[in-house]
């Protein structure tokens, strides 16, 4: 399951590169964790705010790197740690 979170937020990144939608990725990601908390039985809190939780935080993920130059290095000093963070945050939920 992380594997397949992993290539999906890196393939949002890679769309938030070229279309420069950080609202629209972070949409993307937040229905597919809704559909995926929706679909999972025994969730350790609600569907609906761990879905805002995540709204949340891929929110401001995504809003960080398409404020951030793609060619620099922090912008990679932010992408590596924030995906890693939503994974986490993810998996804690």
């Amino acid at each position: 399951m992380v594997i397949i979170d992993l290539l999906i937020l890196s393939s949002l990144v890679r769309l938030l590169i070229r279309f420069e939608q950080p609202w629209w990725c972070a949409g993307l990601y937040t229905a597919y964790r809704l559909a995926l908390f929706l679909a999972m039985p025994g969730l350790q809190m609600n569907p609906w705010l761990a879905a805002c939780l995540v709204a949340a935080a891929s929110s401001a993920y995504f809003w960080l790197l398409s404020r951030l130059d793609s060619a620099g290095l922090l912008w990679w000093v932010v992408a590596i740690p924030g995906l890693l963070l939503l994974l986490w945050l993810v998996m804690w939920i």
